[in-house]
């Protein structure tokens, strides 16, 4: 087989199995307050059941790099697979809340780990010359998974019911474990086999600042996402979720592009245009007054976060060897899991106290830290190639 192949049939396997999960994930998590209230929780219940499972998420995001490292990593995203299934179809039959809250932590669990195994299994199936290429398309399955999920996901609930909706999701999953039997091996590296267990099992050091970095742009994204389309309401802006569909259009054709010229020309290439269009984007946002406005932002802060993730991302996976490429790719995640928990509460807070404009101008300081950090770690690692040149 061709050394520098992209397309080959274990990544295809790979990309379905990851947009499965993805689409039942975006199917349940936007209903999930809604048929809370309607079995008599309180708002408050309802906003904890449903961020249950990101809190979950995050706690078990530094785990997830060490699982993904000492055991097989397609066993870990079989295993994931039927966490996922188990709670969905439980979703279906749970007699009363507390048991639905059990189950949202254990899909919050899996999900997690489920991303980060996949994330490095990827490393395994993608030439390293092609690796931002190839976590660019990878990453096209959030976009399909956040365009379809929702809108199925409520039809399907408004026509048949919630339980024929969870039902629904785990028949997706339980297709996703036959799909899964089908992926190649992903062994187990020798080095993470015989390492003792240790605070560097868990976090990369090394990708620190790369966490610090997408945890910033991810702020931003849960901000918007959560907020712009009250504010086109404000506005009297009709049709704002066009800004959604748009941004996705946009995201689909971008973040490929910008992997593969990060993989040709350097993480630095794409990095520094898309901190600009980012910036400018977010404050672009902030005063817009009409459709044309928020879609040509929209657009724009593709070419913003979309273009950087997928580079940064593959850039983090090289900083460690392939026996550590399960916390690299954890420690990262663990960044967007923050970004995008802090974004709402953050932006809720500023726009409170500030308004909605001043909501949106945050993302100034928030890019300053992004670019500042960025900049750190390019003299670091500058500062260690002239330390050491034979390295």
């Amino acid at each position: 087989m061709d050394a520098e192949r992209l397309w080959s049939k274990d990544f295809v396997v790979l990309m379905i199995i990851q947009m499965c999960d993805l689409l039942t994930y975006y199917m349940v998590t936007p209903i999930v307050a809604q048929y809370a209230t309607l079995q008599g929780a309180s708002i408050v219940d309802a906003g904890i059941l449903a961020g249950a499972f990101m809190l979950v998420a995050i706690l078990a995001r530094p785990f997830s790099g060490y699982i993904s490292d000492r055991v097989s990593r397609k066993r870990v995203i079989f295993a994931t697979i039927a966490g996922a299934c188990i709670a969905l179809f439980g979703y279906a039959v749970s007699p009363n809340l507390a048991w639905f809250f059990a189950f949202r932590v254990l899909h919050g669990f899996s999900y997690a780990v489920f991303g980060t195994a996949v994330a490095a299994a990827a490393t395994n199936f993608i030439p390293e010359s092609r690796r931002g290429e190839g976590l660019g398309y990878l990453g096209l399955t959030y976009v399909l998974g956040g365009a379809a999920g929702p809108a199925i996901g409520v039809s399907v609930s408004d026509a048949f019911g919630y339980p024929v909706l969870f039902t629904v999701a785990g028949a997706f999953m339980l297709a996703n474990l036959v799909l899964c039997a089908t992926l190649g091996k992903t062994p187990i590296p020798e080095a993470s086999a015989k390492k003792r267990v240790g605070v560097g099992d868990f976090i990369s050091v090394k990708a620190l600042p790369f966490m610090v970095i997408i945890a910033c742009f991810c702020l931003n994204w849960g901000i918007v996402n959560t907020f712009v389309v009250l504010v086109g309401d404000a506005r009297g802006v009709a049709g704002i979720a066009l800004f959604f569909t748009f941004n996705a259009i946009a995201l689909g054709i971008n973040r490929p592009i910008a992997g593969r010229i990060a993989d040709k020309r350097g993480l630095s290439v794409v990095y520094y245009p898309a901190v600009v269009c980012e910036t400018v984007a977010m404050v672009g946002i902030a005063f817009a007054q009409n459709l044309v406005a928020f879609v040509a932002f929209g657009v724009l802060k593709a070419f913003g976060q979309g273009a950087a993730q997928p580079a940064l991302q593959a850039r983090c996976a090289s900083l460690e060897s392939e026996d550590r490429a399960g916390v690299a790719m954890s420690t990262f995640l663990l960044g967007t899991d923050i970004g995008y928990g802090l974004g709402p509460v953050l932006g809720g807070a500023v726009a409170a106290s500030a308004g909605y404009e001043a909501m949106f101008l945050v993302s100034v300081p928030i890019m300053t830290v992004a670019l500042i950090t960025y900049i750190l770690w390019s003299r670091s690692l500058a500062r260690d190639a002239r330390n050491h040149p034979a390295s």
